[in-house]
This record gives structure tokens, sequence and C-alpha cells, in this order.
């Protein structure tokens, strides 16, 4: 194993571990939820808009970090991403440890941490991209955006065993905030942008967002990306309570159809990549994922506690589409998206990545706010948005699907032409 092939490995490990441990903690938090409306007092309304803010400040500091990223050491923005915001953390991990049940401070201090841990994913899938060949970038990245999942999954199991062993929801969630800063120092030693690239020294001048928007395919992924990511995280946040309210299930079916939608994501980004690699274009893989939803959800809605087995099989293949497809579009075209301008005077790459996943963040935020509300009128209600969004995401990124086909069948006349020419002239050179 070569001396390069070694550090991909080792950089791999290095982001991968980035957005585990961000996400783990984030879970870590979902589960204290109900200590902390029981303990702190807090209402289901304050609790909802401290995740709101959370997730439009998160959207927010993307696009910041994601412009800073071109301008400086993305190894710099993502290690202070992760320390910084850990320790904000802290000071909230304080004030549960002193009673204080005031939520609007939780919410001025949840709104830094999301602006904050905005720089955190864009620039690991740009040092990705860095380090990784677009032949097998696919792959690779299918590979490591399973990330977010495998961190949702760590963090809830984490905190599930803490609390059988006896330990409190304080002390497993002081656990997972240090684990967040000790995180981003080990990334910040050992992280480099690229091979052969001193993270010390600034970059070229970058890119502005308005400028980034004008390149092909931001827009239609950056508007595919939102819809998915807004049902990805509609049914991540709403599903156990869907399930247990609408369908009464019990707790540990839930807890197992919750497992499968989380695995079916891992499987999704993974199969998602290696496809785009070996067999279709990222376009079209995209389009699956945008197409296998609505019919999906479709099915979901219809399924009775009668025959809720159907779950174990309708709520993979959703992870797979939704978990898959955001993660695969996040990491995968983003990187693409970011390399194509490589050549290009001024850097764009973390503006790219950023507005990317800037994009999802205000279309999972603005999600949850519809879906809150249509919640109170009926689940049918909700299922017939979702399945709309879902629509809505296909639209998105059919003129790109279209460009392609038109784009396949020029070539693929150029080159029935050039077999016509070459058999032309052979004949005559036998004459």
């Amino acid at each position: 194993m070569g001396v390069l092939v070694k550090y991909q490995f080792v950089i791999f490990l290095l982001c991968f571990i980035c957005t585990v441990s961000r996400h783990a903690l984030l879970e870590g938090w979902a589960m204290a939820l109900p200590h902390v409306h029981s303990d702190l007092h807090f209402s289901t309304t304050w609790i909802g808009a401290i995740d709101m803010l959370f997730l439009f400040m998160y959207a927010l500091g993307n696009m910041i970090a994601g412009a800073i990223g071109d301008s400086y050491s993305r190894v710099l923005v993502v290690s202070l991403g992760l320390i910084v915001s850990s320790g904000f953390w802290g000071i909230v991990w304080i004030l549960i440890m002193s009673s204080i049940d005031q939520p609007p401070i939780y919410l001025i201090f949840f709104g830094i941490m999301g602006c904050l841990q905005g720089g955190i994913y864009p620039g690991t899938v740009v040092i990705m991209g860095n380090w990784f060949a677009k032949e097998s970038r696919g792959k690779i990245l299918g590979i490591w955006s399973s990330c977010a999942a495998v961190g949702n999954i760590l963090g809830s199991q984490f905190s599930a065993a803490a609390m059988s062993l006896g330990f409190s929801w304080k002390e497993y969630l002081i656990v997972l905030i240090a684990n967040l800063c000790l995180v981003g120092c080990i990334f910040w030693v050992f992280a480099k942008d690229s091979a052969g690239v001193n993270p010390n020294i600034p970059k070229k001048k970058r890119i502005s967002a308005i400028q980034a928007l004008k390149i092909p395919k931001v827009i239609p992924y950056a508007l595919t990306f939102s819809c998915l990511k807004m049902l990805n995280y509609g049914l991540l946040m709403w599903l156990p309570y869907f399930l247990k309210t609408d369908q009464d299930l019990r707790e540990e079916i839930v807890a197992a159809l919750t497992g499968l939608f989380d695995i079916g994501g891992v499987i999704g980004s993974v199969t998602l990549g290696w496809i785009s690699d070996k067999y279709l274009d990222r376009v079209i893989t995209a389009m699956i994922a945008c197409l296998i939803p609505i019919p999906g959800l479709g099915i979901f809605r219809s399924i009775t506690p009668d025959v809720y087995w159907m779950f174990f099989i309708v709520i993979p293949i959703l992870g797979f589409a939704l978990g898959g497809g955001t993660a695969f579009i996040s990491a995968v075209v983003a990187a693409d998206l970011g390399q194509d301008q490589a050549d290009q005077p001024e850097e764009s790459k973390s503006t790219i990545a950023g507005i990317m996943d800037g994009a999802g963040g205000f279309g999972a935020g603005l999600g949850q706010i519809i879906i809150g509300g249509l919640q109170n009128i009926s689940w049918s209600a909700v299922f017939i948005y979702m399945i709309f969004v879902g629509c809505l995401a296909l639209f998105s990124i059919s003129p790109l699907v279209v460009k392609y086909i038109r784009k396949r069948k020029t070539e693929k006349l150029v080159e029935l032409d050039d077999k016509q020419e070459n058999s032309i002239q052979v004949s005559l050179s036998v004459d």
C-alpha cells in the first residue's frame, strides 16, 4: 500500500468521524428531549422552535462557512466548527446542570451552534473530493456519506445503552460533547486539505455565491436536494410519533422501524454511489432516488395496523431513496460540481458545497414547520404534501435528465456516423 493510499484512508476516516460525532451528539440530544420536557418544563412548542432555529441557522452557516472555506484552510474551518460548537454545547450542559429553565436562552445558544456547525459537512465534502479521483469518487463518497446515518444510529444506541446502565441523560450528553471537541482537535492536527498542500496557506480568490449559482447544474441539484432533505427529515423526525399515535405500535417495534430507516439510508448512499460509478450517470442515479418516494409514500400511508409488517419492507426502501439520495447529492454530486470548476481562476468548491447543503437545511427546516401544521389537520394531509414535494424534486431534476438524454443521443449518432464512415473507407480501400 502506497503512501498516498494510506493517507487517503486517514483522510477518509477523519472526515467520516467528524460527521459521525456531530450526528451522534444531535441524536443524543433528540433522545434527551423527553427529559428536557419533563425536567426543564420546556413545552413542545419551545422544543420545536429550538430545533427549527438550529436547522435554519445551520443552513445559513453552510453558505457562510462554504464561502470562507474557499478563501482559507478548510481543515481550519471544519476544526473550529467542531471545537467552538462543542464549547457552546458545554455552556448548554452547564445551564442544564444548573436547572436553568428559560427556553429563550437555549434558543440563542442553539442558533449559534447551528451556524458554527454549518461548515463541517461542506468542508469535509470538499476535502474528500480533493483526495479522491472522479472515477472512484461515487463509490468512495457513497460509502463515506453514510456517516450521518451511522452517527444517528451510534448516538441513539449509545444513549439508550447509557440509560439502561443507570446513567442519566445529562451524563451521557457530556460524553458526546467531549467527543465532539476531541474529534475537532484530532482533525486539526492530522487532516490536510489535499495532497501536498499546506493547510495554513490562504487559498486563491473565492467565487461569490451569485456566481456559484450561475454554474450549470447547481440550481437544479440544490432544489432537488432541498426537496429530498425536506422529505428525509420529515420522516426521520415524525416517523416515531406517527407509528405510535396513528398506528398504535409497541415501543420496540417503533424503535426497530426507525432503525431500519437509517439502515436503508446507509445502504442507499453506498449503492447509489457505486451505481453512478459503474453503470449510470450521476443525474440518472439522482432521478431514481427522486422517483422511488412518490409511490413509496402512497403505499406507506395506505398501510393499516392489521398489516403493519409491511412497514418493515416500505420503510427501509424509503430510507434507501431519501437517506441515500440526500447523502449521494450532498457528497458525490457536490464534490463533482466543485471539482469540475477546479481549472477556473476562482475557488468555488466550498461555496458550491455550502449552497447545496444550505439549500437542504432550509428545506428541512421549512418542512418541519409545514408538516407540524398539517399534522394538526390530518396525517393524510401530511402525506399528500410529502408526495407533492417528491414530485417537485423529480420536476427540479428533470431538465438535467432531458439534457443528459439528448447528449447521449447526439453522442450515439456521432458514433454511428463514424462507424459508417470507417466502413465506407474500408470498402473503398478493398476495391
